[in-house]
């Protein structure tokens, strides 16, 4: 009997989606979509329909690019890559023939496949090429703003819903051993997320804020609950911050 062959380059293919469709954070990602898909295939009033899909042709609407020189061009390479992943999937959903495996094929092919499969496996002490944070794990990261002042951020991770609230402590905890031994300096800390929405504690972040529509558009990505929410009434996830001196951090961590 002939053992039929499979060539190198579709087995290592093979390989990239098996590890795109096993990610956590692919599958939050690609849920949106299945959800957006269900709300608007569901049957019922045809305005609500036309809203939803408003609702999310806004939020995937491509931004200009104003970029210039060598960064522009690749900008404007990976802005054209997403267009082909982000446009045909919308479609797929509005046709109710939005297929996930098609939808993980396309981000195994480049350069989808380095984009996605960098930000979903950080590592601690990696540096966000494109925004300055540095890891301290696979989820928490911390970016020097100004003098004395650092801002902490839950960044898109490839971890299971169930251990993500263990990696935010530990995350924290590592930021507290950099300040204790004077590896971080800090005189300030500030947070900004929307996972501090309920958090009465915490400040209201202004809308002008420059990080305001990002930290939305993360919640907004991977968080079927807070998608739903936009889809079905047009309101965003709030934002908010905690704004904490060097010592009360050490003294809530």
């Amino acid at each position: 009997m002939i053992k039929e062959e499979i060539p190198q380059q579709d087995n290592q293919e093979l390989n990239k989606k098996e590890k795109i469709l096993a990610n956590p954070a692919f599958r939050r990602f690609a849920g949106g979509f299945q959800l957006y898909q269900e709300l608007i295939n569901r049957g019922g009033n045809e305005a609500d329909r036309d809203l939803i899909i408003t609702r999310m042709r806004e939020l995937y609407k491509p931004n200009p690019d104003d970029e210039v020189g060598q960064q522009a061009q690749a900008s404007k390479i990976l802005k054209a890559a997403l267009a082909e992943l982000i446009l045909p999937a919308l479609r797929g959903c509005e046709e109710n023939k939005f297929d996930i495996d098609r939808f993980a094929e396309k981000i195994c092919r480049p350069p989808l496949y380095d984009l996605f499969s960098a930000e979903w496996n950080r590592s601690a002490d990696e540096v966000e090429e494109e925004s300055g944070m540095i890891h301290v794990n696979e989820l928490i990261a911390y970016k020097e703003d100004a003098d004395g002042v650092i801002s902490l951020h839950i960044r898109p991770t490839g971890i299971e819903s169930k251990d993500l609230m263990e990696k935010v402590k530990n995350g924290f905890k590592s930021i507290k051993e950099l300040l204790e031994s004077d590896k971080l300096k800090a005189d300030r800390i500030i947070m900004k997320s929307w996972m501090l929405g309920g958090n009465k504690q915490a400040e209201i972040v202004p809308s002008d804020d420059e990080q305001y529509e990002s930290i939305q558009f993360l919640a907004l990505q991977y968080n079927r609950k807070s998608l739903r929410k936009y889809l079905e009434t047009g309101e965003k996830p709030e934002v908010r911050q905690m704004i904490m001196t060097k010592e009360e951090f050490l003294r809530k961590i």
